[in-house]
C-alpha cells in the first residue's frame, strides 16, 4: 500500500552499488539538526535513532529519542551575512531495562541515556541552515526516522490496547 508507505520518515542517504559503505550514508548535519530540531522542539514528538555508536558489526539500535539540548560554541559570519556555527548537542534517549511484565513508560523503572557530540552548520545570508560537518565522523547519530501512530484495524485491534496505552 502505497500510502502506508508515506508514515514512514527516514534521514540518511542510501548508499549506491559499487560504493565502500553499505546501506545508509550517515545524514548531513544541517538536515539531522533542522529535523532534530522541528520534531523535539516544535512538534514535540520523538523519533528513533541509530547512536550507538560502540558496536562496529553493522547492527542498527534503534533508540528512542525523546529530548535535546544544543549550544553554541562558536558563531563565524562573513560580511555577505552566511556563516558558520559550531553547535555541540547532548540528545536525551530511552535506554534499556531488563525484561518485565510491569508497565515502564511514565514510572520510575524507565531509564534514560544521553549522549552528546559536535557539529558545524552552515549558514545562508537568511540564517537558514544549508549543510554541515560532523566534527568526529563516527561519533553522531548515523540513522534517524520516525513512524505515524499506526492503527491496527480488525481482527487484530485488541492490539491496539499493547501499542497504544491508556495510563
Amino acid at each position: 500500500d502505497v500510502n502506508s508507505l508515506n508514515l514512514v520518515g527516514q534521514v540518511g542517504e542510501r548508499a549506491s552499488k559499487g560504493m565502500a559503505s553499505r546501506g545508509f550514508r550517515d545524514p548531513n548535519p544541517g538536515a539531522f539538526h533542522v529535523v532534530m530540531a522541528n520534531q523535539l522542539g516544535l512538534i514535540k514528538r520523538a523519533f528513533a535513532g541509530n547512536i550507538n555508536k560502540k558496536i562496529r558489526n553493522g547492527e542498527i539500535w534503534n533508540q528512542p529519542i525523546v529530548g535535546y539540548q544544543s549550544r553554541v560554541e562558536d558563531d563565524r559570519h562573513h560580511r555577505s551575512g552566511s556563516g558558520r556555527v559550531h553547535v555541540i548537542t547532548t540528545l536525551t534517549y530511552v535506554s534499556e531495562i531488563g525484561q518485565t511484565w510491569e508497565p515502564v513508560v511514565g514510572t520510575p523503572k524507565q531509564r534514560f541515556s544521553e549522549f552528546e557530540f559536535g557539529y558545524t552548520l552552515e549558514l545562508d545570508h537568511n540564517g537558514n541552515i544549508t549543510g554541515g560537518e560532523w566534527d568526529d565522523k563516527k561519533m553522531h547519530p548515523s540513522f534517524i526516522w520516525k513512524h505515524d501512530k499506526l492503527e491496527i484495524k480488525g481482527y487484530m485491534s485488541k492490539l491496539n490496547e499493547i501499542y497504544h496505552p491508556r495510563f
